[in-house]
């Protein structure tokens, strides 16, 4: 399995199309994000640009999650293939009483 960035390029505009689609994808992200499917998610604060780390076999797999995305129709992308994606983990510190 390799780890992939996703950098896709949202639309100038939302319209209503795409406003309506957003509680389905985000549940999409999450479900795909309980299962380690997705590791990060990450949109721009201008809301024009989303970040995706996906965890898969090969590029045709990454791209058949993105075209799953509810979102698909209104976006742009490139995928990367990462040789290290680190991230900081929170591991719970253990008190000894």
């Amino acid at each position: 399995m390799n780890d992939y960035m996703v950098d896709i390029n949202l639309p100038e505009y939302f319209d209503e199309r795409l406003i309506q689609l957003i509680p389905y994808q985000r549940a999409f992200v999450y479900r795909l994000m309980q299962k380690g499917t997705i590791k990060n998610y990450s949109i721009s604060s201008d809301r024009q640009k989303l970040w995706v780390i996906i965890n898969a076999s090969s590029l045709s797999e990454v791209r058949q999650i993105i075209y799953s995305f509810p979102i698909f129709s209104f976006i742009r992308y490139k995928i990367h293939n990462l040789l290290i994606h680190d991230s900081s983990i929170l591991v719970p510190q253990l008190w000894l009483n």
